[in-house]
């Protein structure tokens, strides 16, 4: 490389350097020296500066499926649909019962123009650029019976890994299905939902949203 063009790239590289320098000494320095390391992992930086956590929910309080329904009975939470079948189908998929932690969710509204006509594979890769993650497969159980105050009429659509379920009753061409947490006048849900169903369909309902994990960060 020439003396030329090695000044030429200093020169490029000073002004960034520079600022960064300015930023790690200012009064936000701790901030910045974090994403810096998230950076240098190769990982997304400032991917989720604009989800707020929404709810924290404690997995692994139930010891698995039969602990859950009683959970469901004792609270009053009813089953839409095939949603007990679904958990039943679900619950096979778990690998951690009884392995309590704490998990930190963010909610998006389900009618946002980056979800338009989306369908949830869709919808799941959009959320997954912006730094966050799938809920895993006991999740939703979880927030059902920790999530009583539900206000009435608000939908949530747990954004989990699609579950098959072969011999659904369902009319869709499709039998992969997502969980749905519901509260309306006739009182607390929980149901499985089609894959197959544009989100503008679904967020045609009243409060529709989204729910996602956000990875916590040292």
């Amino acid at each position: 490389m020439s003396n030329s063009m090695l000044g030429d790239a200093l020169r490029d590289v000073c002004g960034p350097l520079g600022d960064l320098n300015q930023k790690l000494s200012g009064p936000e320095g701790k901030k910045w020296l974090r994403e810096l390391k998230v950076f240098l992992r190769k990982e997304r930086s400032w991917a989720f500066r604009d989800f707020p956590v929404w709810k924290t929910v404690i997995l692994g309080t139930r010891d698995g499926p039969t602990e859950v329904r009683r959970a469901f009975r004792e609270h009053g939470i009813k089953f839409g649909g095939e949603g007990n079948k679904f958990l039943t189908r679900v619950s096979n998929l778990v690998k951690d019962w009884g392995v309590v932690r704490e998990v930190d969710l963010v909610r998006l509204p389900a009618i946002v123009p980056e979800f338009n006509r989306l369908r949830i594979p869709e919808v799941y890769d959009q959320v997954q650029k912006w730094g966050l993650e799938l809920c895993s497969y006991q999740l939703a159980p979880c927030l059902r019976y920790q999530y009583l105050d539900q206000p009435t009429n608000e939908v949530l659509f747990i954004g989990m890994p699609l579950v098959e379920m072969v011999d659904s009753k369902h009319t869709d061409d499709s039998k992969l299905f997502t969980f749905q947490l519901e509260r309306n006048e006739s009182g607390i849900w929980i149901s499985e939902e089609s894959h197959c169903r544009a989100t503008t369909y679904l967020s045609e309902w009243c409060k529709a949203w989204w729910v996602f994990v956000k990875p916590r960060r040292e």
